[in-house]
């Protein structure tokens, strides 16, 4: 798929921003302590703060990838809608979860749709991972690589959503 650079201003704005977030150190993670003192914002923006430098660059190169799969440019509001429902998801049902950080839960959710609409085999991988990740946790690797604990109930959110996403659109199609 040829794209040109207009597809792609959305996923390069949400990786200017995330850049900048780490660059100035900002503390805008998800934080179940912080939205207990009101700080509802966290549950936007958590998905823009990162654990390191080489957890946002894998993240950044993800969503790129990701976006080019796409026979659709995704908007903000799609982008929006999954990272608050997996702060959400994470806030209602996983209160063992004091914060978290990134973009994964929402590559997840961007990845599940594109699959469903697509690709049935990567469908059926995805959802494979997400089954080992909630019986034996993150890719040892994955933690190695962003220097912390992976949080798999963000990957299983954003994945929901994101098909949940995909089938309200189908059906208002229809």
């Amino acid at each position: 798929m040829k794209h040109n650079l207009r597809y792609f201003l959305l996923p390069c704005c949400i990786i200017v921003i995330a850049i900048f977030v780490q660059w100035l150190d900002i503390d805008i993670r998800y934080s179940r302590a912080g939205m207990e003192n009101g700080e509802y914002w966290r549950l936007i923006t958590a998905h823009f703060a990162h654990l390191s430098w080489t957890h946002l660059i894998l993240n950044a190169i993800s969503l790129l990838i990701i976006w080019e799969l796409t026979t659709k440019s995704y908007s903000l509001w799609w982008i929006l809608i999954c990272g608050l429902g997996i702060s959400l998801g994470l806030w209602l049902f996983s209160p063992e979860v004091t914060w978290y950080v990134g973009m994964s839960g929402i590559l997840h959710g961007l990845l599940a749709t594109i699959a469903w609409l697509h690709y049935p085999i990567l469908l059926i991988l995805l959802i494979a991972k997400l089954v080992w990740e909630q019986l034996y946790g993150g890719l040892l690797a994955t933690t190695i690589l962003t220097g912390g604990t992976v949080i798999v109930d963000a990957h299983l959110y954003g994945t929901i959503i994101g098909i949940s996403l995909q089938i309200i659109n189908q059906l208002s199609e229809s």
